[in-house]
């Protein structure tokens, strides 16, 4: 799971209305032993650090280990990220904007392996930079999308915060939305959520599609 957050100054709030998302989906990689990447972003996503954990190196205590108690501890492992996660938001952007395509170039080198055991989650309010109804086309999107790295293939990229800090620009919002879907098909990529939240029924999703691959 690689997580990605709009550190900009209109997405404060978004930022702090996704957290509760970002550790659900952050409990649930890891209770599958898998690894969860977090970031920030600004207008320059390559500028902005972050911190990696992998709960398949977790070393377990012994009166959990193999027991039925493994996966809620490891959840709780991550719910503890959350102070660190919290202080890399606090973080001053200082570049505006919020340029997708870059961040899905970032976000492509570190992919890694089958496209099963990865999913990309951004938290932003979805005023885009670049993929957006009034400079770009669909057609154009879809080009931009077949210029990004291979790794990309397979993967499912989730958005959510959308029209939490502008909610009288929902218009744009949904009009961005099949350019969002015609840059992750040029990508051979596709779109998961797109919405505020990831809603009820997304961790029993992701659980179903880890148990099927036996990692996230």
């Amino acid at each position: 799971m690689d997580i990605y957050v709009d550190a900009t100054y209109s997405n404060t709030e978004v930022a702090e209305e996704c957290m509760n998302d970002i550790i659900t989906a952050m409990e649930v990689t890891a209770g599958s032993r898998g690894t969860v990447k977090f970031h920030t972003f600004d207008g320059d996503p390559f500028r902005r650090r972050g911190i990696s954990k992998n709960f398949g190196e977790e070393a377990l205590p012994g009166d959990v280990k193999g027991t039925s108690g493994e996966v809620e501890y490891l959840e709780g492992q991550a719910r503890d990220l959350e102070p660190e996660l919290q202080q890399l938001i606090d973080e001053k952007p200082t570049v505006p904007g919020t340029p997708l395509i870059d961040l899905l170039e970032r976000a492509s080198r570190h992919m890694s392996g089958s496209p099963a055991f990865n999913r990309i989650l951004i938290c932003t309010d979805g005023l885009f930079t670049d993929v957006n109804p009034v400079e770009m086309s669909a057609a154009e999107a879809r080009s931009a999308g077949e210029e990004l790295p291979s790794s990309l293939t397979g993967i499912t990229v989730d958005f959510i915060g959308l029209d939490g800090s502008a909610p009288d620009r929902g218009r744009r919002i949904e009009k961005t939305k099949p350019l969002v879907d015609a840059l992750l098909a040029g990508a051979s990529a596709k779109r998961g959520v797109w919405d505020l939240e990831l809603g009820p029924d997304w961790r029993g999703e992701l659980i179903a599609a880890v148990d099927s691959t036996g990692n996230a």
